[in-house]
């Protein structure tokens, strides 16, 4: 019967006409690419009218904002100014969401194919652009001449002229997004690539774009583009109505100007960049802001402010102040830079400290001494400012004399300033910001000068005053803004205030410098090396790259290398980080904060002789100061070296004791030891030095709640809680964390064979924002547990406000965390991270699910598995949005390829080879007997035998075939479970051992029947699920029932305690454990399960009371 099911469901699929499955295996109503592109040749041929809901998702690649706007679209054939038909298009937006904030919007965008229109109700303003030529043909259902991606009626020769075209399955591309492939599901996707003719020209790298079958006519669901800046932008189009069903609002196409709103109005300049070019979309360019438009080729990330623009456009403006303020505010052309002045200021602006124009003796001499001071030649700077007194030269004296180490006359030069401020009440705002930052150096110089905490307040108000009351427009007291809220750990505040930094100058180096730090420090590394490349190409000369010409090698800016090493030190890379620090060492071979990196850097790969070499380096041109061994004890705590990196921690801190930034890591570093004594000593330090510092203070506010917290101990561990309901968790894990270090320490099937000297702590935090300051010191933190060593924090599983995911099973991710502590304890933390993570889940003694078998059976048939190298770099550098899953699940399975293939002992060879500093290529030809290239090309058969082992072969076409056909009914709704429909189940599990939705659909089926013995077949399914579940205990629960059921008391026992563990502040979850222990016998259990449910519902009175009946069954027991 199985067979003959199956090969009917083979038969529906091939026959011509019939339904067809809406999975990722369907054409999407069009059987090929050309099919595709013919289609949307004529799709157009009979739309008058065209609506639809509309939601733009933007992700800013560089500002690192996330923006969406939910409206509607409309398109409709009108009459333009020269009497032709023409179409044109609106989009009204209702609502607005940037970040976690959501606001009515109301803009309006209308083009008719010649004019853009915007409202903007909330400033009363209309604006209207003419962004092509009189007699030009724009049609809006043309990619890229209207507002979405989405043509229609465009010929399928000029897309092929213009791109390389690939129809390819529906969720491509979106695998990530599980609301994506869910809103797309059997659409047919159309995947644009520029070609060599259109690349230059293009601003986008890729455009994707989904289409359904409506009556054999294409019809627009979502599209995706990626700019060539990084910009991601999703549009999701539904309710899609044509001609006599569009729903279109006249009103939104009127292009009048209300009563009493302003208007603004430009014509076309054909020597202008047009705003739309045949393949930039209206939308795409002028829908986030009315001031921001994407980086095409050269073009900034940000337009010209609209007071800037106002003011350059007003009457009164000559054209010379026209030039000063196109080049202060980052716009200028070529043909303003015509004096030395401006080209200094453009320099200065841009980060190009190394410009020959700073030789000129026309170029004012305290912008010259402020490139010298930059680029290292501090010397030089302080000779050329002498004799002048002014703020700007104290400024820059205090600042060249901190570098220099020079701490006690940096602090007198700023003391200076503090004697102007008093003295005299400053109207100018570039001379009161430059006060401003030299009061923040002198902060760090000695100290708070008032221990209230005030002095953060009166400079913010300060810089309040400069550029709300003095000079709305000057942009410099924003950035001061932004660089004392980074110093102060204030990251959100200081990202906004970048934001208005770049707004006003979208050349300001500093600014993309300092968000590409915010960027680095909360791990988004894709887009610090956007803004590293950004501060590259600003730096540059007129020349196209900068090569040295002795070694060919590319050279980079210091500005976007610290950014650029700063990330690859803390995505474990510190070779490359060492690369680029040096590339930019060439053009400023003096500058401070480079050989700072530098020491970091190789500190981060254990060459520790050589970071105090160039630490010794540092010193002969800066004697005395701290910030090499400030960075090198930062990247040796980033690598876990605690010991180590203390030692460099309190060196910078002794030769800078005013300054917070040594204590604040140090005081982390201990916090991430378990020396909360230290911790806590460490922080009140920072909190006398900088009362205002949000990590600092986050900590020390954890440390001494964490004071008041409760503990369990055993043999190996110590479990801290916090008093209260969490007591009900802690005093259930000690005897499952023994449990899991007589495993993990041991030495069958892949232990460590290591016991760490002192015991782990085991913190409970009570939500996921303590969590994530436990670990890292701010609340911004995305995972639940993580292992710091001699310390594992983690989230408690519960459900509610406050918690990430909920529920999990907490002992498979301690487990996974105690490896990491136990390796780190035997290699002092020298593993690749392949290693490192592959040992972690290999004990962690669980099957994988099977989305990662899938995932590794077309990685493997596809020849794209990682290669030693490139696997390392994918945890922390992915490439596209499965590679990291990928390195975790390659790992795992090498990892375990290693074990069978070598034996237990293998790992532990390598793992003492790593300790020694020996690398993979050294270890594996040393300790396996083979080189690294040959354990990956027998890796590579061993693997493929695994796949084959999962039945997720390509070769295995009659599984494929069984589950086509099962999915297609279930589909089309003709499926129906019964015995044959449940044989043809078993007989897809069979064919597929990892498939998991044959299991669902089983244990489902058979737990509805009411015959004993059927409900009895669902128990080897649960079980199956259960094994792979991780953030559910709804199948061991089923479970323990089951067993319960048929008399199995130690088996339910087993499945209700494991059900609890998953979830252990789930009244459910309790009852039914206290039940099973009831009558299991097993009393004291249940006794633990019931006190557990007297504070979990505490407003239950039957809970106290059953528990005092079990607890005197207990006592009656024991008499």
């Amino acid at each position: 019967m199985t067979r003959w099911i199956a090969a009917a469901l083979i038969a529906l699929i091939i026959t011509p006409g019939s339904v067809r499955a809406q999975d990722d295996t369907d054409d999407g109503g069009f059987a090929s690419l050309d099919a595709l592109l013919d289609a949307l040749e004529t799709a157009d041929s009979d739309i008058e009218k065209l609506s639809a809901s509309l939601l733009y998702e933007r992700e800013y690649a560089l500002a690192g904002d996330t923006q969406t706007r939910e409206g509607s679209v409309s398109f409709l054939n009108v009459e333009n100014e020269e009497g032709e038909q023409t179409r044109a298009f609106a989009v009204v937006f209702d609502w607005t969401t940037i970040g976690d904030r959501r606001e009515q919007d109301g803009r309006t965008f209308v083009f008719d194919g010649r004019w853009l229109t915007e409202r903007i109700p909330e400033e009363k303003l209309v604006l209207r652009r003419e962004v092509a030529p009189p007699g030009a043909k724009f049609d809006p259902l043309k990619i890229g001449e209207g507002p979405l991606p989405l043509p229609l009626g465009q010929k399928k020769a000029d897309i092929l002229a213009n791109y390389d075209a690939e129809k390819v399955p529906a969720s491509d591309g979106i695998e990530y997004r599980d609301d994506l492939v869910t809103f797309t599901k059997g659409c047919a996707q159309l995947v644009l690539v520029p070609n060599e003719a259109r690349i230059e020209e293009d601003d986008f790298d890729e455009i994707r774009l989904w289409y359904k079958n409506r009556d054999g006519s294409p019809e627009p669901r979502m599209a995706m583009t990626l700019n060539k800046t990084g910009d991601e932008v999703i549009v999701r189009l539904w309710n899609v109505k044509r001609n006599e069903d569009a729903t279109i609002n006249e009103e939104a196409f009127d292009a009048e100007v209300p009563e009493g709103w302003d208007f603004d109005e430009e014509h076309y300049r054909g020597d202008a960049p047009r705003l739309v070019n045949p393949h930039a979309p209206v939308l795409a360019r002028l829908v986030a802001q009315p001031e921001m438009r994407t980086a095409g080729g050269q073009e900034p990330e940000f337009g010209l402010h609209p007071a800037v623009k106002q003011l350059i456009d007003a009457p009164y403006t000559s054209e010379e102040e026209a030039k000063d303020l196109r080049v202060f505010h980052g716009h200028w052309t070529r043909d303003d830079l015509d004096t030395p002045n401006r080209i200094a200021l453009a320099a200065l602006i841009k980060g190009e400290y190394t410009s020959d124009i700073f030789d000129d003796d026309e170029v004012p001499a305290v912008m010259r001494a402020e490139a010298l001071i930059k680029r290292g030649d501090i010397e030089d700077g302080l000779k050329t400012i002498e004799g002048d007194d002014s703020i700007r030269a104290l400024l820059l004296r205090t600042q060249a004399y901190e570098a220099l180490g020079r701490h006690d006359d940096a602090a007198d030069q700023s003391q200076r300033v503090v004697d102007i401020l008093v003295s005299e009440r400053i109207e100018d705002a570039a001379v009161l910001t430059d006060g401003v930052r030299a009061l923040i150096a002198r902060a760090r110089l000695v100290g708070p000068e008032r221990s209230d905490g005030t002095d953060f307040r009166t400079l913010m108000d300060l810089l309040t005053r400069a550029s709300g009351e003095l000079d709305r427009l000057y942009w410099p007291a924003k950035l001061a803004e932004a660089q004392l809220l980074y110093d102060k750990d204030e990251r959100s505040s200081a990202h906004d205030a970048l934001t208005e930094t770049l707004r006003l100058n979208p050349a300001c180096a500093e600014a993309w410098h300092l968000l590409g730090m915010l960027a680095v420090d909360s791990f988004d590394f894709p887009r610090a090396e956007l803004i590293a490349d950004r501060l590259d190409e600003l730096a540059m000369n007129e020349m196209p790259v900068w090569v040295e010409p002795a070694t060919g090698r590319m050279l980079r800016s210091a500005l976007g290398a610290l950014v650029l090493a700063k990330a690859r030190i803390r995505q474990d890379d510190p070779n490359d980080a060492v690369e680029v620090v040096q590339d930019a060492l060439v053009l400023e071979p003096r500058n401070r904060e480079l050989w700072a990196m530098h020491a970091a850097a190789e500190a981060t790969r254990y060459e520790l002789d050589r970071a105090r070499e160039i630490l010794d380096q540092l010193d002969e041109i800066s004697p005395g100061t701290e910030r090499g061994y400030l960075l090198a004890g930062w990247a040796l705590s980033e690598r876990r070296q605690y010991s180590q990196s203390a030692v460099f921690l309190e060196e910078a801190m002794r030769r800078q004791p005013n300054s917070p930034e040594a204590a604040i890591l140090l005081g982390l570093l201990e916090l991430q030891s378990g020396r909360d004594l230290n911790a806590l000593t460490a922080l009140r330090r920072v909190a006398e030095l900088d009362p205002f510092n949000a990590r600092a203070n986050n900590s020390l506010e954890l440390l001494e709640e964490i004071v008041g917290y409760e503990t369990f101990e055993s043999d190996h561990f110590i479990v801290r809680y916090k008093p209260g309901i969490d007591e009900i968790l802690a005093r259930e894990m000690l005897e499952p964390l023994e449990k899991a270090h007589e495993r993990i320490t041991g030495v069958v099937n892949g232990g460590i064979d290591h016991v760490p000297a002192q015991k782990t702590v085991i913190e409970l935090m009570p939500n996921h924002a303590w969590f994530a300051v436990r670990i890292a010191g701010m609340p911004q933190i995305h995972t639940i547990a993580a292992s710091t060593g001699p310390v594992i924090a983690m989230e408690v599983p519960r459900e509610g406000p406050g918690h990430k995911v909920g529920v999990y099973d907490w002992r498979r991710v301690i487990a996974h965390e105690y490896v990491h502590t136990v390796t780190l304890s035997r290699t002092k933390n020298r593993l690749p991270h392949w290693f490192t993570e592959a040992a972690a889940q290999y004990l962690e003694d669980a099957p994988r699910d099977e989305q990662t078998c899938r995932l590794l059976a077309l990685k493997v048939q596809q020849n794209e598995l990682f290669d030693m190298s490139t696997i390392n770099i994918m945890f922390t550098r992915p490439r596209t949005p499965t590679d990291r899953q990928q390195a975790y699940a390659q790992g795992h399975l090498m990892y375990e390829y290693m074990i069978e293939r070598f034996g237990n002992e293998a790992p532990l060879k390598l793992m003492d080879a790593y300790a020694q500093g020996r690398s993979e290529d050294e270890a594996m030809p040393s300790e396996l007997g083979v080189a690294s290239e040959q354990f990956l090309d027998e890796f590579k058969e061993w693997a493929m035998e695994k796949v084959v082992a999962w039945g997720l072969s390509d070769d295995n076409e009659e599984a494929r075939s069984v589950e086509a056909g099962i999915r297609l009914l279930m589909t089309t709704g003709e499926w129906e479970m019964n015995e044959e429909s449940a044989e043809l189940l078993q007989e897809w599990a069979g064919m597929v051992p990892v498939a998991e939705e044959p299991h669902r659909l089983l244990a489902r089926y058979y737990l509805n029947q009411d015959d004993a013995g059927l409900q009895a077949k669902a128990t080897e399914h649960l079980e199956f699920l259960d094994a792979r579940a991780q953030y559910t205990p709804a199948y061991a629960a089923a479970l323990g029932k089951r067993y319960a059921e048929s008399g199995e008391k130690e088996l339910a026992f087993i499945k209700a305690e494991r059900a609890v563990s998953i979830a252990p502040y789930d009244a459910d979850q309790r009852e039914l454990a206290a039940r099973v222990a009831l009558v299991a016998g097993k009393y004291t259990d249940a006794e633990r399960h019931l006190d557990a449910l007297t504070k979990i519902e505490p407003d239950r009175p039957m809970h106290k009371e059953r528990l005092e009946r079990v607890q005197e069954l207990i006592a009656a027991k024991n008499n």
